[in-house]
Protein backbone atom coordinates (compact mmCIF):
# COMPACT_ATOMS: atom_id res chain seq x y z
CA UNK A 1 0.00 0.00 0.00
CA UNK A 2 1.19 3.53 -0.80
CA UNK A 3 1.26 6.06 2.47
CA UNK A 4 1.00 9.42 2.01
CA UNK A 5 2.13 12.17 4.47
CA UNK A 6 0.17 15.61 4.08
CA UNK A 7 1.98 18.37 5.94
CA UNK A 8 -0.37 22.00 5.37
CA UNK A 9 -1.77 23.35 8.22
CA UNK A 10 -1.00 20.81 10.54
CA UNK A 11 0.49 16.83 11.05
CA UNK A 12 -1.80 13.95 9.29
CA UNK A 13 -2.01 10.43 9.72
CA UNK A 14 -2.83 8.79 6.54
CA UNK A 15 -4.68 4.97 7.39
CA UNK A 16 -3.87 3.10 4.13
CA UNK A 17 -6.16 -0.53 3.84
CA UNK A 18 -6.97 -2.68 1.08
CA UNK A 19 -11.00 -1.39 1.91
CA UNK A 20 -10.16 2.39 2.13
CA UNK A 21 -8.23 5.25 3.13
CA UNK A 22 -9.10 8.32 5.57
CA UNK A 23 -7.19 11.25 6.92
CA UNK A 24 -7.40 12.48 10.55
CA UNK A 25 -5.63 15.45 11.28
CA UNK A 26 -4.15 15.15 14.93
CA UNK A 27 -3.11 18.54 15.84
CA UNK A 28 -3.96 21.82 14.03
CA UNK A 29 -1.77 24.80 14.11
CA UNK A 30 2.13 25.43 13.78
CA UNK A 31 4.28 22.48 14.89
CA UNK A 32 6.79 23.33 17.54
CA UNK A 33 10.13 23.80 15.64
CA UNK A 34 12.15 22.79 18.86
CA UNK A 35 10.69 19.45 19.05
CA UNK A 36 10.99 18.84 15.20
CA UNK A 37 14.62 19.61 15.89
CA UNK A 38 15.13 17.22 18.68
CA UNK A 39 13.18 14.00 17.36
CA UNK A 40 14.44 14.73 13.37
CA UNK A 41 18.04 13.61 14.16
CA UNK A 42 16.78 11.08 16.33
CA UNK A 43 14.73 9.83 13.78
CA UNK A 44 17.40 9.76 10.86
CA UNK A 45 19.64 7.66 13.17
CA UNK A 46 17.37 5.20 14.06
CA UNK A 47 16.34 4.08 10.38
CA UNK A 48 19.73 4.31 9.30
CA UNK A 49 21.05 1.85 11.72
CA UNK A 50 17.89 -0.03 10.87
CA UNK A 51 18.55 -0.11 7.37
CA UNK A 52 22.00 -0.55 8.70
CA UNK A 53 22.31 -3.55 10.82
CA UNK A 54 24.01 -6.09 9.02
CA UNK A 55 27.21 -3.78 8.79
CA UNK A 56 28.54 -4.70 12.17
CA UNK A 57 32.05 -4.75 12.43
CA UNK A 58 33.46 -8.28 11.35
CA UNK A 59 36.26 -9.23 9.98
CA UNK A 60 35.86 -11.35 6.71
CA UNK A 61 39.16 -13.09 5.32
CA UNK A 62 38.80 -14.22 1.43
CA UNK A 63 42.40 -14.97 -0.62
CA UNK A 64 42.81 -12.74 -3.15
CA UNK A 65 45.23 -13.95 -5.76
CA UNK A 66 48.42 -14.85 -4.70
CA UNK A 67 48.79 -11.40 -3.01
CA UNK A 68 47.78 -12.69 0.42
CA UNK A 69 44.65 -12.61 2.69
CA UNK A 70 41.97 -9.72 2.19
CA UNK A 71 40.46 -8.41 5.45
CA UNK A 72 37.34 -6.77 4.49
CA UNK A 73 36.01 -4.89 7.86
CA UNK A 74 32.03 -3.31 7.78
CA UNK A 75 31.34 -0.38 10.13
CA UNK A 76 27.50 0.99 10.38
CA UNK A 77 26.49 4.71 11.03
CA UNK A 78 26.10 4.20 15.24
CA UNK A 79 29.87 2.47 14.89
CA UNK A 80 31.16 5.90 13.04
CA UNK A 81 29.19 7.95 15.38
CA UNK A 82 30.23 6.29 18.13
CA UNK A 83 33.96 6.24 16.85
CA UNK A 84 33.76 10.33 16.09
CA UNK A 85 32.32 10.76 19.74
CA UNK A 86 35.34 9.54 21.52
CA UNK A 87 37.91 10.79 19.45
CA UNK A 88 36.17 14.10 20.08
CA UNK A 89 35.99 13.66 23.62
CA UNK A 90 39.87 12.62 23.30
CA UNK A 91 40.27 15.41 21.82
CA UNK A 92 39.00 17.69 24.64
CA UNK A 93 40.71 15.93 27.07
CA UNK A 94 44.06 16.40 25.35
CA UNK A 95 43.24 20.03 25.05
CA UNK A 96 42.78 20.38 29.08
CA UNK A 97 45.87 17.89 29.49
CA UNK A 98 47.85 19.87 27.29
CA UNK A 99 48.11 23.47 29.65
CA UNK A 100 49.54 21.62 32.70
CA UNK A 101 52.33 19.57 30.08
CA UNK A 102 53.05 22.98 28.56
CA UNK A 103 53.92 24.84 31.74
CA UNK A 104 55.59 21.38 33.56
CA UNK A 105 58.13 21.19 30.22
CA UNK A 106 58.51 25.25 30.19
CA UNK A 107 59.27 24.90 33.93
CA UNK A 108 61.96 22.20 33.53
CA UNK A 109 63.58 24.19 30.29
CA UNK A 110 63.83 27.18 33.00
CA UNK A 111 65.52 25.43 35.33
CA UNK A 112 67.91 23.56 33.07
CA UNK A 113 69.24 26.84 31.57
CA UNK A 114 69.79 27.91 35.00
CA UNK A 115 71.95 24.67 35.50
CA UNK A 116 73.80 25.03 31.87
CA UNK A 117 74.14 29.04 33.20
CA UNK A 118 75.68 28.11 36.10
CA UNK A 119 77.78 25.20 34.88
CA UNK A 120 79.04 27.88 32.30
CA UNK A 121 80.28 30.25 35.13
CA UNK A 122 82.33 27.71 37.18
CA UNK A 123 84.00 25.35 34.14
CA UNK A 124 87.72 25.43 33.96
CA UNK A 125 87.95 26.16 29.62
CA UNK A 126 91.12 24.47 27.75
CA UNK A 127 92.46 22.36 30.28
CA UNK A 128 95.30 20.30 29.11
CA UNK A 129 94.53 16.48 28.33
CA UNK A 130 98.82 15.52 28.12
CA UNK A 131 98.56 15.10 31.61
CA UNK A 132 96.35 14.59 35.15
CA UNK A 133 96.37 17.93 37.56
CA UNK A 134 95.38 16.74 40.55
CA UNK A 135 93.98 20.35 41.49
CA UNK A 136 90.80 20.00 38.96
CA UNK A 137 89.62 16.61 40.65
CA UNK A 138 86.25 16.80 41.68
CA UNK A 139 85.80 19.82 39.30
CA UNK A 140 83.68 20.61 36.05
CA UNK A 141 86.61 21.04 32.72
CA UNK A 142 86.71 20.95 29.34
CA UNK A 143 89.35 20.00 27.48
CA UNK A 144 90.24 18.28 23.51
CA UNK A 145 92.04 15.64 22.56
CA UNK A 146 92.56 11.92 21.42
CA UNK A 147 91.01 9.10 23.17
CA UNK A 148 93.10 6.02 24.03
CA UNK A 149 92.75 2.93 25.82
CA UNK A 150 94.95 -0.04 26.93
CA UNK A 151 92.25 -2.28 27.58
CA UNK A 152 91.49 -5.46 24.87
CA UNK A 153 87.56 -5.48 23.80
CA UNK A 154 86.78 -9.55 23.16
CA UNK A 155 83.63 -10.97 21.67
CA UNK A 156 84.19 -14.49 22.66
CA UNK A 157 81.11 -15.64 20.20
CA UNK A 158 82.67 -14.79 17.02
CA UNK A 159 86.56 -14.91 18.69
CA UNK A 160 86.96 -11.14 17.84
CA UNK A 161 89.23 -8.82 20.06
CA UNK A 162 90.66 -5.36 19.50
CA UNK A 163 92.66 -2.76 21.31
CA UNK A 164 93.01 0.78 21.57
CA UNK A 165 89.51 1.22 21.19
CA UNK A 166 86.40 2.38 23.49
CA UNK A 167 83.73 0.38 22.20
CA UNK A 168 83.17 -3.32 20.71
CA UNK A 169 79.81 -3.40 19.43
CA UNK A 170 77.74 -6.31 18.08
CA UNK A 171 74.86 -5.68 15.71
CA UNK A 172 72.53 -9.07 14.71
CA UNK A 173 70.10 -9.19 12.27
CA UNK A 174 68.58 -12.09 11.00
CA UNK A 175 66.88 -12.68 7.26
CA UNK A 176 62.93 -13.68 7.72
CA UNK A 177 59.38 -13.13 6.43
CA UNK A 178 57.87 -9.60 6.79
CA UNK A 179 54.38 -8.99 6.75
CA UNK A 180 52.70 -5.68 5.43
CA UNK A 181 49.55 -4.74 4.61
CA UNK A 182 48.18 -1.74 2.85
CA UNK A 183 43.89 -0.12 3.60
CA UNK A 184 41.72 1.35 1.35
CA UNK A 185 38.81 2.95 3.00
CA UNK A 186 35.98 3.95 1.55
CA UNK A 187 32.10 4.88 2.88
CA UNK A 188 29.18 3.14 1.85
CA UNK A 189 25.52 4.21 0.67
CA UNK A 190 24.62 3.69 4.11
CA UNK A 191 26.41 5.81 6.22
CA UNK A 192 28.76 3.61 6.78
CA UNK A 193 32.84 2.77 6.26
CA UNK A 194 33.99 -0.30 4.78
CA UNK A 195 38.10 -0.90 5.41
CA UNK A 196 39.57 -3.15 3.00
CA UNK A 197 43.07 -4.51 4.06
CA UNK A 198 45.42 -6.77 1.82
CA UNK A 199 48.16 -8.30 3.30
CA UNK A 200 51.76 -9.45 1.15
CA UNK A 201 54.53 -10.69 2.73
CA UNK A 202 58.50 -10.37 1.53
CA UNK A 203 61.60 -11.41 2.84
CA UNK A 204 64.58 -8.89 4.29
CA UNK A 205 67.04 -8.54 7.17
CA UNK A 206 65.45 -7.14 10.74
CA UNK A 207 67.65 -6.86 13.44
CA UNK A 208 64.38 -8.16 15.94
CA UNK A 209 62.77 -11.50 15.80
CA UNK A 210 58.71 -11.81 13.91
CA UNK A 211 56.80 -13.36 15.37
CA UNK A 212 55.27 -15.63 12.05
CA UNK A 213 52.07 -16.79 14.09
CA UNK A 214 50.62 -13.49 14.03
CA UNK A 215 50.38 -13.36 10.30
CA UNK A 216 47.36 -13.36 8.84
CA UNK A 217 48.60 -16.08 6.21
CA UNK A 218 49.90 -19.75 7.01
CA UNK A 219 53.40 -21.01 5.32
CA UNK A 220 55.12 -18.05 6.06
CA UNK A 221 57.56 -19.54 8.66
CA UNK A 222 60.21 -17.91 10.39
CA UNK A 223 63.02 -18.75 13.00
CA UNK A 224 61.95 -19.04 17.00
CA UNK A 225 64.35 -16.59 17.92
CA UNK A 226 67.61 -14.84 16.90
CA UNK A 227 71.00 -17.10 16.75
CA UNK A 228 72.55 -14.66 18.92
CA UNK A 229 71.77 -11.20 20.51
CA UNK A 230 72.80 -7.89 19.60
CA UNK A 231 75.77 -6.37 22.53
CA UNK A 232 78.30 -3.76 22.77
CA UNK A 233 81.02 -3.29 25.44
Amino acid sequence: FKQTLLLRSGVWVVDCSPAWTSAAPIMRGKPKRKHIRILLPLALVACSAAGTRFYSAVLQVAPNGGAGPTVTEHSNVLDEASEAGSQALAGVLMVFIAFPILWANEKRQAKMWALFGRARAMVRQNTPSIKIDRSNEGCLVHMKGRLTSQQELRDDLFQVKVTNAAKLRRSVEMYQWIESSKTVEQNTRTGGKEKVTTYSYSQGWKPYWIDCSQFKERGHDNPRELPCESCEQ
